[in-house]
């Protein structure tokens, strides 16, 4: 793997004009507030969090499908949010893919399947429909479908051939960076581990570089080789898979870990199991909490965390917001062995 970055977010917020619930005057939303994150060439970052986290805008304004209301962007060593030019965004556009989540609301119903996953050849290479077909019939075959398949329409197709239509859609044009918003979490449980497998596959012989996104943590430990936990709108920690996944430092990565279902009931009720109980739900990231954003849910919250907010500090190699990761630590360590489970 290299360790030059490929993206880089550097301060990006992203807030949105809404309307306060209960005040009736203007507000902002904080769906992303203050991120930054660095991702290497040929890697595989995931990013988990709960719903409303932040996760799916961040991963939107990374495939530039927003703009970022502050902060800086990088990729490949190109500012994007300057205002030069001579940067060739038509290039950069198509190294920039995306996989949306929902494999039936993101294929047009009324196009057959070589016009939909055909189409960026159209606009950016201009080839014939010859040309076009031949390409199509290509990647189809990569994602596990046949040839027959490209003149047929999305309805005609199950939820795991359709997210495998939309996976060559965005592999057609051979991009360098692969942003996945929590692709396999509308399909069957069968179905996913062939989409996540194939997706294995597919970054093994391109050496492609994967932002994954999802809120099933033992999906992205599977898929990653880094991953950061973010909780609304900030990342809350971020470590090598090996480092996050067996040795987590934040309550609430802590708490995640723990919430993984064991399939094994004797070890799910064994009387030495941690247990980590949250209070509440998310709160609103249009009026997040003062201090450290995880203080009205974390069981080891004090008055300081209610004051001032934890910085993202970096610590062996692995970055944590938490004032009081080392006491909880010795108190409250997680040790996890997913082929115990």
């Amino acid at each position: 793997m290299s360790s030059k970055p490929l993206v880089e977010a550097i301060s990006i917020k992203k807030y949105y004009e809404v309307e306060h619930p209960r005040t009736g005057k203007n507000a902002f939303l904080k769906a992303v507030d203050n991120v930054s994150i660095s991702i290497k060439q040929t890697e595989t970052y995931g990013l988990v969090g709960e719903s409303g986290s932040g996760k799916t805008t961040l991963g939107r304004i990374l495939a530039l499908l927003e703009k970022p209301t502050s902060g800086k962007l990088i990729y490949d060593g190109f500012d994007l949010s300057s205002t030069n030019k001579s940067l060739d965004y038509r290039k950069i556009r198509r190294e920039i893919q995306i996989v949306f989540q929902d494999p039936y609301s993101s294929l047009h119903p009324r196009k057959k399947i070589v016009d939909i996953v055909g189409e960026p050849l159209l606009i950016h290479e201009k080839l014939s429909r010859e040309q076009i077909e031949n390409e199509v019939a290509k990647i189809l075959e990569i994602v596990g479908l046949k040839q027959e398949h490209m003149y047929r329409y999305p309805h005609e197709f199950s939820g795991g051939q359709r997210q495998r239509i939309a996976l060559a859609r965005a592999l057609i044009l051979k991009p360098k960076f692969l942003v996945l918003d929590e692709p396999t979490s509308a399909l069957d449980v069968s179905v996913q581990a062939r989409i996540l497998n194939l997706l294995k596959d597919i970054k093994d012989r391109t050496n492609m570089t994967y932002f994954f996104i999802s809120h099933n943590i033992a999906v992205i430990d599977y898929m990653s080789d880094r991953i950061g936990v973010m909780y609304l709108g900030k990342i809350v920690e971020e470590a090598s898979r090996n480092d996050l996944i067996y040795r987590p430092l934040h309550p609430y990565t802590k708490y995640l870990l723990m919430s993984v279902p064991i399939p094994d009931p004797e070890k799910a009720r064994a009387p030495n199991r941690k247990k980590l109980r949250l209070k509440g739900e998310i709160p609103s990231p249009i009026d997040p909490p003062k201090g450290c954003r995880f203080v009205t849910r974390c069981p080891f919250a004090t008055d300081k965390c209610m004051r001032e907010e934890p910085v993202l500090e970096e610590t062996n190699g692995r970055r944590v917001a938490c004032h009081y990761w080392e006491k909880i630590e010795k108190e409250f360590p997680i040790e996890l062995s997913w082929s115990e489970f």
